[in-house]
């Protein structure tokens, strides 16, 4: 081989030694460079992991994207709150492990009861990821739905110590509610209905007809009236009870009142309002208030000794009058409505001999002050010298 040819190899040999060189630079730089484009991206995906805080009417409640919550792997919630996807730009969650969806109502696991609890119930809320931690039902609520899942699991623990109260059950209405809510069975020009007896500026008038008749008729404050069934009196009377009165009607078509085992029996009309549970009588001098109640007036007279007895004038009439109720007269005495009472005075004639007077004695109606006492003269006379 000629020195020419040994040296044409030689060049040969070196320029390809210089291109793997190169080629071998070059697979290094791009190696370098790949480590260096992955280290950076590990970085910045690492750094994009960050604690997310989701602001709470209690208190922020921090979440992190699941298994990289300060590092924690298991199962247990942290004491802070439930660890859960990171919500998405639309206000909802991102995957629900848990099933959850983001329409509905509250789903409660246990017992199998779908009932929605008070706020203040304790639960075991399972959070977004799927986690379990304790807190009431209001903050579960609220942290879920912040999440975008209104549908969401919990189990009812029971309610906190500091508001146990229970709604209590509604009491079933018995007729006597339905009575005071003041309807009343009304019948005009043959046709039957309801009327509201206790509408302000309402009254019940009760009088006898000129044929003879009783008429019960509802007034209204705009001069309108309606003819009412005499079964309207146990509607009337049932919301006059607490006041312990009735009204009724005689055999004689006169009309009663009666109040405490006494029973005040008259002719003349009588008016009720029940929207404030008094009473009116309509004498010839005009339309007067009772207010003083029959067995108001015998209590007077007994106490004041003005009478020993009481002799009863008539048998009671009124539906709910028991045996041993006492009845006087309603009339009107010096241009007043008044209780026409009588009785026997017990005393002794001289302070030696017994002796009974028998007398009427007349108390107003309205103030109950003695307006009248009728006794035979002889009567005066002796029991002038008695005592």
């Amino acid at each position: 081989m000629s020195m020419k040819q040994k040296s044409a190899k030689k060049h040969l040999s070196q320029k390809r030694t210089t291109k793997k060189s190169s080629l071998s630079l070059r697979y290094i730089s791009i190696s370098f460079l790949a480590l260096v484009v992955l280290f950076a991206g590990s970085s910045l995906l690492k750094a994009t992991t960050k604690i997310h805080v989701l602001g709470t009417s209690t208190g922020p409640v921090f979440l992190a994207d699941k298994g990289e919550s300060d590092g924690q792997t298991t199962d247990n919630a942290p004491t802070s709150g439930p660890t859960g996807p990171t919500p998405s730009a639309s206000g909802n969650g991102g995957n629900n492990t848990s099933g959850n969806n983001s329409g509905g109502s509250p789903t409660i696991i246990s017992g199998g009861t779908t009932t929605q609890p008070a706020s203040n119930t304790q639960v075991d809320c399972i959070g977004p990821d799927g986690k379990h931690f304790t807190t009431d039902f209001h903050n579960c609520q609220e942290l879920n739905q912040k999440w975008g899942l209104n549908n969401f699991q919990f189990i009812p623990l029971g309610k906190s110590e500091d508001n146990q109260t229970e709604t209590p059950e509604k009491p079933e209405p018995t007729q006597a509610a339905e009575h005071s809510q003041g309807k009343l069975e009304v019948q005009m020009e043959g046709n039957k209905g309801e009327f509201n007896f206790e509408t302000a500026g309402t009254h019940i008038e009760m009088k006898q007809e000129d044929d003879g008749s009783i008429s019960i008729k509802a007034k209204k404050a705009d001069g309108t009236e309606v003819q009412l069934q005499t079964s309207a009196l146990d509607q009337i009377n049932e919301s006059l009870k607490e006041k312990d009165i009735e009204v009724g009607t005689t055999s004689a078509n006169g009309f009663a009142i009666r109040s405490g085992g006494v029973e005040a029996q008259t002719s003349f009309p009588l008016s009720v309002d029940p929207s404030t549970k008094t009473l009116a009588v309509t004498t010839p001098n005009g339309t007067t208030d009772v207010t003083v109640l029959p067995n108001q007036a015998v209590k007077s007279l007994l106490d004041q000794k003005v009478l020993s007895n009481i002799l009863s004038t008539g048998n009671a009439t009124t539906a709910s009058a028991a045996a041993g109720t006492q009845t006087v007269g309603l009339t009107e005495v010096n241009n007043q409505p008044a209780f026409a009472i009588q009785g026997v005075s017990d005393k002794r004639l001289f302070g030696l001999f017994p002796v009974a007077f028998n007398k009427t004695v007349f108390v107003s109606a309205q103030n109950g002050q003695t307006l009248q006492t009728q006794e035979s003269l002889i009567n005066q006379i002796l029991e002038n010298l008695s005592f």
